[in-house]
């Protein structure tokens, strides 16, 4: 039972990395995307507000 605690903690600290880079990259995405579309609205409210 020891030794299967101590082989689940070495795979845990294994996929630690890896679920930090899918965390980090889908906050990238979702950052750019929200840069996307804070840029759109801004350039959309600009022209209404210039019409």
């Amino acid at each position: 039972m020891q030794t299967l605690y101590k082989e689940q903690k070495a795979s845990n600290v294994v996929h630690l990395p890896l679920y930090w880079n899918v965390l980090s990259f889908s906050f990238t995405i979702i950052e750019f995307s929200l840069d996307i579309n804070f840029r759109v609205l801004m350039q959309h409210t600009f022209i209404v507000y210039f019409l």
